[in-house]
């Protein structure tokens, strides 16, 4: 009897010791599994607030080179209309030279500065030429019909004062000279032809 009892003290002791020893373990896991958890959890934020912030990063990238080509743009379309402007008041100053010159009473001490005007307009529609490092297949259509309207106009004005004034002066402008052999029999540069286009036969006649 005083056996059992005491092997009933020691399994006890024993199983106490082994509870105890197992509750450290559970606790000591639960606390490993909580710090992973929580370590997991942290990770998940950082990951989250990172991708957050590359695609913020991303997406004011984005806004700003889009604003950015938009301003390019619009500072393009600017600088463009400048330049056409610039080329037809240039034409426009041109044309008011030779009215003034078409004018002169001796209108033969003139012809020289007529033929040099009139070289630089033909030269720059027909020939490629430019102004200001502006050719005219750089300008709208809006502004090609523009500087046509002024060059036909120029040139019927003085036509009326020297009829076949390009043969009297074609010797001395080499521009001038090309022109009438290559360009003014044909159609696409006749006058006539081209307000036909621009009016409309009914309105032409």
């Amino acid at each position: 009897m005083k056996i059992s009892i005491k092997k009933s003290i020691l399994l006890l002791s024993f199983s106490s010791i082994l509870l105890t020893t197992s509750c450290h373990e559970n606790k000591d896991i639960y606390i490993e599994k909580n710090v992973d958890n929580t370590s997991k959890i942290e990770q998940e934020e950082i990951t989250t607030e990172q991708n957050t912030t590359e695609q913020n990063t991303t997406e004011q990238n984005t806004t700003e080179q889009s604003t950015t080509e938009k301003i390019n743009s619009k500072e393009q379309n600017s600088e463009e209309k400048q330049n056409e402007q610039e080329i037809i008041n240039y034409f426009n100053e041109m044309s008011m030279d030779i009215d003034n010159l078409i004018n002169q009473e001796n209108i033969e001490k003139v012809k020289d500065k007529i033929g040099t005007i009139m070289t630089t307009m033909i030269g720059f529609i027909w020939y490629d030429q430019d102004i200001n490092g502006i050719t005219f297949d750089d300008l709208s259509n809006k502004t090609k019909d523009i500087i046509l309207n002024i060059y036909y106009r120029v040139d019927g004005a003085i036509e009326n004062k020297i009829p076949n004034y390009k043969e009297s002066i074609k010797d001395k402008y080499i521009v001038i000279s090309n022109f009438i052999n290559d360009k003014y029999d044909d159609a696409k540069y006749n006058v006539d032809t081209w307000l036909k286009e621009k009016l409309g036969e009914e309105k032409y006649e």
